[in-house]
């Protein structure tokens, strides 16, 4: 793949992984809303459905954006991997990304169905 190429993929990539964590993000301030505001109880089970969604399209959108920019990293060249910018993208803690990605969504949803159900 050549060098130019797989920047762009990159870019594109980084930018998909944005998109997908602000939309599941947006989803579940909404439910949040939705929460504190709503009257009695006939929200509370399609509003549960519409938190699980989100939570589960954050996690697993944002898994695969992760992977695949896991990827995109490891088809790197030797020669882009020895400039400053090779050795940054080889240093980001992709596994982090990953567990915060997956807590910080699992707790969103965690607390707002405690919230709903409790």
């Amino acid at each position: 793949m050549e060098l130019s190429e797989r920047n762009k993929l990159v870019i594109a990539r980084v930018e998909n992984f944005n998109y997908i964590l602000r939309t599941a993000m947006l989803v579940l301030l909404g439910t949040l809303a939705l929460c504190i505001f709503a009257t009695g109880n006939a929200h509370i089970w399609p509003l549960s459905i519409t938190i699980i969604g989100a939570t589960l399209y954050g996690i697993l959108a944002g898994n695969t954006a992760v992977n695949d920019l896991d990827a995109l990293r490891k088809d790197m060249d030797e020669e882009t991997k020895s400039t400053n910018y090779g050795a940054s993208v080889m240093s980001a803690p992709l596994p982090v990304f990953r567990v915060i990605l997956i807590v910080v969504y699992l707790a969103i949803a965690v607390s707002q169905l405690v919230m709903l159900h409790g």
